[in-house]
């Protein structure tokens, strides 16, 4: 192959792909709008978008534009946490499916803040060993969450699920009962349960809840602390599988794209 109709080839992956996440970001854009004489987020778009006759350096111009100008991906927060490796070696576990769900980019720009997230881990009793397990799973994720996409609105209310006789010990931080009961049930759908409500409790966090977040002053700067329990509707994002002795989860499903190994966000 011509190093031309590699380059070819390549681009029509990239605009595929980039393209694809660049649309979900700028969701409030017409994805089919490309104007010439842009301003605003139109322009922004533009700017991070590979077009079909793009050049090399162009495109991985705009893809850095993207990542690091507009997801500003080097400022993210710091994670607490360890390799998976290490934590393996002192816990061992049952397989463990692992659903995320994730504030809309435009509604936390709107209110200033990096997006809400949720996760919950389920522990799984089907099989996973072979390829067709898998598929099966995956299938199941996407009938549970993603027809049509599963949201919430995650609140100050805490709700806990806990059966240990099947292994579940679910915390749901959402706005209302029955939010956490959907949430609750979805996740017990993946092993074909059906919740026992007398399990579920309900707590409320009795301080008050300021409106905006304080601050903190570090070597004469100041830092945003952040509110707690922050409320804000979040929707299904990501499904993983979670094994002991594999070093890296699998991703079994993201939004929109079935039985697709996707690096998460």
């Amino acid at each position: 192959m011509a190093v031309s109709d590699e380059w070819s080839f390549t681009r029509s992956f990239l605009r595929r792909t980039h393209n694809r996440e660049v649309n979900e970001y700028f969701r409030d854009i017409d994805p089919d709008f490309i104007g010439d004489n842009t301003t605003g987020r139109n322009a922004t778009k533009r700017a991070c978008l590979i077009l079909p006759n793009e050049s090399q350096n162009r495109a991985l111009l705009k893809i850095l534009t993207f990542r690091y100008v507009v997801q500003q991906v080097h400022l993210k927060p710091a994670v607490f946490g360890l390799p998976v490796t290490t934590f393996q070696e002192q816990v061992r576990y049952l397989p463990q499916i692992i659903i995320h769900y994730r504030e809309r980019n435009d509604i936390a720009r709107a209110n200033n803040r990096y997006p809400l997230r949720a996760r919950y881990a389920v522990r799984y009793r089907g099989d996973v060993t072979s390829a067709a397990d898998i598929a099966l799973l995956e299938n199941r994720i996407f009938q549970i969450f993603d027809t049509p996409t599963h949201y919430f609105d995650k609140g100050r209310f805490k709700f806990s699920y806990r059966d240990p006789e099947k292994g579940y010990s679910l915390v749901v931080a959402a706005a209302g009962e029955a939010d956490a009961k959907d949430v609750i049930n979805k996740l017990l759908d993946l092993n074909f349960d059906t919740p026992d409500w007398d399990n579920l409790t309900k707590s409320e966090y009795t301080e008050p809840l300021p409106l905006l977040e304080g601050t903190v002053r570090v070597g004469g700067e100041l830092h945003r602390i952040p509110k707690k329990r922050p409320s804000g509707r979040v929707y299904f994002q990501t499904a993983e599988l979670s094994v002991w002795g594999m070093p890296k989860n699998k991703i079994l499903y993201t939004n929109g794209s079935p039985r697709q190994n996707a690096t998460f966000f």
